[in-house]
């Protein structure tokens, strides 16, 4: 039986389970493990599901770890932990605390990995302002002139950034959701989802001074950036980014690399 941190999103027959650690919302525009699930009928996919937050504490890479420490445990082992983006970073600590417990480590598959870290974070940030549609042009504006003061003050210091980012979507999100009468419930949820994205980035980002990929394929699209030099091999696909993990092509590519490790098995 898993626990709250675990979303079963591949029925499969069992013979196969894989984890799929990676950060899903409504609206985001690339495809998600979901996505993948589709085309992979045969494996059984879990998906990670984000620690509730706590207030006054921002959660740590090992508070993740523990909410997901209670992964699916069924007569079929563990046999392959996914990673989607930063949550490639996680992937590869998961797959040794699962190989500690079943005495055998998992395939390890990273999807265009990416290191969490002030570039993607305000890419990010712009591409949650440019989703809020219920900002005038000039708030929109006004947070983006913020982000960059925030780039510029704290560009050595992921942490405090990242707070201060949350801080100025909260501000700008509170007074537009008040302005459009949106339930304060509903508008506590839509803020909620960033807050709980920008922990999952810093999480991450205790993690990426010793990125322990080496063991690991990279799967990338044309949109991927440098991470996958940290793997032992890289699977290349003309694939935008958005589109990878709904792409045949990669779904074939993954079953070749479950299909090998069955055999070295």
């Amino acid at each position: 039986m898993s626990g709250d941190g675990w979303l079963r999103i591949g029925t499969g027959t069992g013979e196969h389970v894989a984890l799929a650690v990676d950060f899903e919302s409504s609206g985001r525009p690339e495809a998600g493990f979901g996505d993948l699930a589709k085309l992979l009928p045969d494996v059984e996919l879990w998906l990670t599901v984000s620690p509730p937050g706590q207030p006054g504490r921002a959660l740590s890479a090992e508070d993740y770890f523990t909410w997901w420490a209670d992964w699916p445990m069924n007569s079929a082992p563990i046999a392959s932990v996914f990673g989607f983006c930063a949550g490639s970073v996680f992937a590869p600590e998961l797959a040794a605390r699962i190989e500690r417990v079943q005495g055998r480590c998992p395939a390890v598959v990273l999807f265009d990995p990416e290191r969490p870290g002030l570039p993607n974070l305000h890419r990010d940030f712009d591409r949650a302002v440019a989703m809020a549609s219920l900002l005038t042009a000039e708030e929109a504006d006004e947070l983006r002139a913020g982000a960059q003061r925030v780039r510029e003050e704290r560009w050595d210091d992921f942490t405090a950034a990242s707070a201060e980012l949350v801080e100025l979507y909260e501000q700008a999100g509170s007074t537009a959701f008040a302005r459009s009468g949106i339930d304060k419930d509903l508008a506590g949820e839509l803020l909620g989802m960033f807050r709980s994205y920008v922990s999952y980035l810093v999480a991450g980002y205790e993690l990426t001074s010793d990125i322990a990929w080496a063991n690991a394929v990279a799967v990338t699209s044309t949109g991927s950036r440098s991470g996958a030099r940290h793997a032992a091999r890289e699977l290349s696909f003309p694939v935008p980014h958005d589109d990878l993990l709904r792409y045949p092509g990669v779904a074939g590519a993954v079953r070749e690399i479950l299909g090998a490790r069955r055999v070295a098995r």
